[in-house]
């Protein structure tokens, strides 16, 4: 990968990991564990989703 695909990930890192730290941070206190789980799956399934693209056409 080049710089700019090693940023890009590591900017999508971050932001899954400040939804799942949410999720755990404030689950007991407003009951939306549901609703948080549910945006933390959806944007892994969207990342993984943007890498399966990046590896079945590399760019060049």
């Amino acid at each position: 990968m080049g710089t700019f695909p090693d940023h890009e990930l590591n900017a999508r890192l971050a932001e899954l990991s400040k939804i799942a730290s949410n999720l755990f941070e404030h689950a007991s206190i407003t009951g939306t564990v549901r609703i948080e789980r549910e945006e933390v799956l959806r944007v892994i399934a969207e990342q993984s989703e943007h890498a399966r693209k990046r590896i079945s056409r590399p760019r060049r």
